[in-house]
């Protein structure tokens, strides 16, 4: 395997962390804002992972890996 499809996995790899850590956000009703915030808060680490996962799939294109 060489460097750019390992780090393809590894995208891979984030973005599917990232998936599980989405759908782990109940959709039911929320009954306070701490509990709103955590949602939040899981969104958030779901997108940031997600543009980490983007990231990784740019440098495993690039020429030089």
């Amino acid at each position: 395997m060489n460097e750019g499809s390992q780090v393809a996995w590894h995208a891979a790899q984030v973005r599917r962390i990232a998936g599980e850590l989405g759908n782990l956000v109940p959709s039911a009703d929320w009954r306070g804002p701490a509990e709103l915030q955590c949602r939040l808060r899981m969104i958030e680490a779901s997108d940031d992972l997600q543009r980490v996962a983007r990231l990784l799939e740019m440098a495993a294109q690039t020429p030089h890996l």
